[in-house]
């Protein structure tokens, strides 16, 4: 009973990760939650070409975003303020990715006459 349960929701997952859908996608549509949908991804090894949630791609896009931001000079509390979040947040995903950004007392103290 069991094995035929894990079958039948097999049947309804894997085709749709086959098909790159993210597993919030599959869920709706298997009518399962996204749970059972990463642990049916992990135990039949399929992939869904990398995209687990939407989530995932909006914080590859901050990161990128974050990027760019201190490659034009700007701080992390400008950076910050920018795209919404917490300094605290700029601040993990600089040090995770090896982000550097403008000190701005460093700066100050660059420019001040000794």
């Amino acid at each position: 009973m069991r094995q035929e349960l894990w079958q039948e929701r097999a049947d309804r997952i894997l085709p749709l990760l086959a098909e790159g859908l993210t597993f919030a996608e599959v869920a709706r549509l298997a009518e399962v939650s996204p749970l059972t949908v990463a642990r049916y991804s992990k135990r039949f090894e399929v992939s869904n070409d990398g995209r687990t949630t939407g989530r995932v791609g909006k914080v590859d896009r901050l990161i990128e975003s974050i990027r760019e931001s201190a490659s034009e000079g700007k701080t992390r509390k400008e950076t910050a303020e920018r795209f919404d979040v917490s300094i605290a947040t700029i601040a993990k995903y600089a040090r995770e990715y090896s982000i550097a950004f403008v000190n701005p007392l460093a700066v100050k103290a660059a420019k001040s006459p000794r």
